[in-house]
């Protein structure tokens, strides 16, 4: 396991997420596409962040975001953990994890 980072108010930072096993299955059709957008930006919203881009490839995804109140770490969770659950239900997929 990689060591924490510590994070400070202000702080420009990218979240990558890959797939479990390196599936395509966040291939990003424009349905993806909306889902994984709103989902960011409700988060960002949520705890005050500004999302500077999102790019979403077939197994994995990279969110580079600026953070003023130090909040990362749970915007991080927020987003990663709604796609995933979102994305198992879409797939039919119950129980298993979505990012590996």
């Amino acid at each position: 396991m990689t060591k924490p980072v510590e994070v400070f108010p202000g702080d420009t930072l990218m979240l990558t997420r890959k797939v479990t096993e390196d599936w395509f299955l966040l291939k990003p059709t424009p349905s993806i596409i909306q889902l994984v957008g709103y989902l960011v930006l409700f988060w960002a919203e949520r705890y005050e962040t500004e999302v500077l881009a999102i790019i979403i490839m077939s197994n994995h995804l990279h969110i580079i975001f600026r953070d003023p109140m130090g909040r990362a770490p749970l915007f991080c969770q927020m987003v990663a953990h709604w796609i995933a659950r979102i994305m198992n239900h879409r797939l039919k997929r119950s129980n298993q994890s979505f990012f590996a």
